[in-house]
């Protein structure tokens, strides 16, 4: 198995940030290999 990722933090002001960030996963098996990608996005608020 392998995986590979990144991301960005965005900082939007004092409290309040935005992140995305993608993933792409494959599995090395005998026979039928299975790959996976994923993105997500978001909203980040500190206190």
């Amino acid at each position: 198995m392998a995986t590979v990722g990144g991301g960005l933090d965005i900082p939007i002001g004092e409290r309040l940030g935005a992140f995305v960030e993608g993933r792409y996963q494959t599995n090395f098996t005998e026979g039928d290999s299975m790959n996976f990608g994923s993105f997500r996005a978001g909203i980040r608020i500190n206190r």
